[in-house]
C-alpha cells in the first residue's frame, strides 16, 4: 500500500537518510572537532617522541666529556713530548752539520794548501 502523493502517513518514512539524520546523537560538524583535536594531539606526542630520540642521540653525558678531555689532554702531551724531541734532534743535527761543515772547511783549506805548495 503506498501513501497517496502529498499527505505524510505516521510511521511511514520516505527517506532512510532523513532517519537517520533525524536520530543522531551529535552534528556532523562536532564530530570534525574530534578528528582535529587528535590529530594535533598526534602530532604533538609523535614530535615529542622524535625529539627525545634525537636528545638521546646527541646527548652527551658529564662523564663522556670529562673521559673525552682527559684523553685529549693526554694526546696533546704526547705530541708535545714528541715536538721537543724532534727539536732536541733537529738541534743535535744542526750543530752536527755545522760541525761537518767546519771541518770540511778546513779539508778544504788543507788541499788548496797542498795544491799551492
Amino acid at each position: 500500500m503506498t501513501p497517496p502523493a502529498g499527505e505524510g502517513v505516521p510511521g511511514y518514512v520516505d527517506n532512510e537518510r532523513e532517519l537517520s539524520g533525524s536520530f543522531r546523537v551529535s552534528p556532523a560538524g562536532d564530530n570534525n572537532v574530534w578528528r582535529t583535536i587528535s590529530f594535533i594531539l598526534g602530532l604533538i606526542i609523535s614530535g615529542g617522541v622524535v625529539f627525545s630520540i634525537l636528545g638521546k642521540a646527541f646527548y652527551v653525558t658529564r662523564t663522556e666529556y670529562t673521559d673525552k678531555v682527559l684523553t685529549d689532554s693526554v694526546e696533546r702531551a704526547n705530541v708535545q713530548k714528541t715536538l721537543e724531541s724532534v727539536n732536541k734532534s733537529l738541534t743535535s743535527m744542526e750543530s752536527a752539520i755545522k760541525d761537518l761543515s767546519s771541518y770540511a772547511a778546513d779539508l778544504r783549506g788543507d788541499g788548496r794548501r797542498k795544491v799551492e805548495r
